[in-house]
Formats: C-alpha cells, sequence, structure tokens
C-alpha cells in the first residue's frame, strides 16, 4: 500500500501536467486577433507639419480558452493597394486570461509622400482601396499569424441616381 501512493501520486501530477499544456497549447492556436479602429493622433501629425501621419491602432486580443495566453511581441506590415504603408514592430509584455477579451493600442506612423502615391493610384483606378494588414503575434505559446483584408469604397460614376 505505501508503495502505491507515490506512484499514484506521480500519475496523478503527469495528467494535471499534460491537462494544462493541452490547455496552453489550445489558447494560443485559438487567440483571436479582431481590428477595432484606426485613428489619427491630430495633435502629433500637426506638429510634424504634416510631414508624418501618426495613428493609432487597436486590436481585440480574445481567449475564449481555459489558459491564459501572455503576448511578447507583434509584427505588422500595412499595405494599401498594393504599397507598402510600413511595418510596425512593438515589444509587448500583457496577458490575457483565461475566458476574456483585452484590447491593446499599437502606435504608428507613415510618411505624407507615400500617402500621395496612393492619392494617385485612387485617381487612376477609382475609390477601390484595398486594405491588408499582415504579420503575427509572438506568445508564450508560439506565434500566432494575423491576416486582415478590407476593401474600402467603390468606383466613381458621373451618373446621377434617380431617386423615387
Amino acid at each position: 500500500m505505501k508503495n502505491i501512493l507515490p506512484i499514484a501520486a506521480v500519475g496523478a501530477a503527469g495528467l494535471l501536467l499534460i491537462n494544462f499544456l493541452r490547455r496552453k497549447k489550445a489558447a494560443g492556436e485559438n487567440l483571436e486577433v479582431l481590428p477595432v479602429k484606426i485613428t489619427i493622433d491630430t495633435p502629433k501629425t500637426r506638429k510634424a507639419n504634416y510631414l508624418r501621419i501618426f495613428y493609432d491602432i487597436t486590436l481585440n486580443l480574445a481567449n475564449r480558452e481555459q489558459a491564459s495566453v501572455n503576448v511578447r511581441n507583434i509584427f505588422l506590415t500595412v499595405r494599401t493597394n498594393d504599397r507598402n504603408f510600413g511595418n510596425i514592430e512593438e515589444a509587448l509584455n500583457f496577458s490575457v486570461p483565461a475566458n476574456s477579451e483585452k484590447q491593446i493600442t499599437i502606435k504608428a506612423s507613415f510618411f505624407t509622400l507615400g500617402f500621395l502615391g496612393l492619392v494617385k493610384d485612387l485617381i487612376q483606378n477609382g475609390l477601390n482601396i484595398k486594405v491588408n494588414v499582415s504579420g503575427y503575434i509572438d506568445t508564450d505559446l508560439g506565434r500566432v499569424n494575423i491576416n486582415f483584408d478590407k476593401n474600402i469604397g467603390g468606383s466613381v460614376s458621373g451618373q446621377k441616381k434617380n431617386s423615387i
């Protein structure tokens, strides 16, 4: 009887560890990253004499699993109509608890001259804007890939719509 108790304790501890690791793996694989909003930082942009546009990207990280996820780093590439608007890399250190959500705001900027190239494309191709944000978030459980596509606008037409 004395020999069974230590073996049972080690077996139970092993099962608990395996269960914990499975929950952590599921949390890392199922972390949801959704864009909430993008806002222009007008005071900072004014201070830069509009040569650089400063903006904030707010993301919502949702963890629907039974284990927390520790976020360490984020890297994003922002492209508009196949033009690179720059990379965003930020070292982070926070946790998204189990069964919860957390919003983060990342500060970024781009040169105004890059925006002028986009305006030229919009004039040539109509008001079709394709925005792609791709990259990854490094967590204590591995890397979570991010890829968002958004189409904004439509074509410009000189015809007037009839009202009913």
